[in-house]
């Protein structure tokens, strides 16, 4: 039995299920995306999602399971790549990769509010089943 991730558990959860309508408009994205490649299968739905996005992967992996029932991707895996927090340090005059979600440097605790990377939420590829090429949405 599938169950959300706990409010509590990761302090990035406040309202759990907004990552439902993150889901829905991946969903709504691959169909369009595929609507001329005939009823070709989808088998796994590749995206990419940074720590500073405000999406919780996990939550969207439940929210995947929850919104593919009658979809064209319905069955389809979710591949979730996660991108971690990286921010511009000043002081150190380098990139750093943010520990948390704290805009410090991890070395000489200086601010550090120019990210890098982070706010990725992207759709990479779709793989069909029945071996057509891998659309891009």
């Amino acid at each position: 039995m599938l169950t959300p991730p706990e409010v509590g558990e990761d302090p990035r959860i406040s309202q759990p299920m907004h990552e439902l309508s993150i889901a829905n408009a991946i969903i709504d994205q691959v169909t369009e995306a595929l609507r001329d490649e005939g009823d070709a299968a989808v088998s796994v739905v590749r995206v990419r999602i940074g720590a500073w996005s405000g999406v919780v992967a996990e939550a969207l992996d439940f929210a995947w399971t929850a919104a593919t029932p009658g979809s064209r991707v319905e069955g389809s895996q979710l591949e979730i790549e996660k991108i971690p927090g990286a921010a511009w340090c000043p002081r150190c005059q380098k990139e750093v990769e943010l520990e948390d979600l704290v805009l410090r440097c991890p070395v000489c605790g200086e601010s550090t509010p120019r990210l890098l990377r982070g706010m990725e939420m992207q759709i990479l590829n779709v793989e069909l089943n029945d071996e057509q090429q891998a659309a891009h949405p």
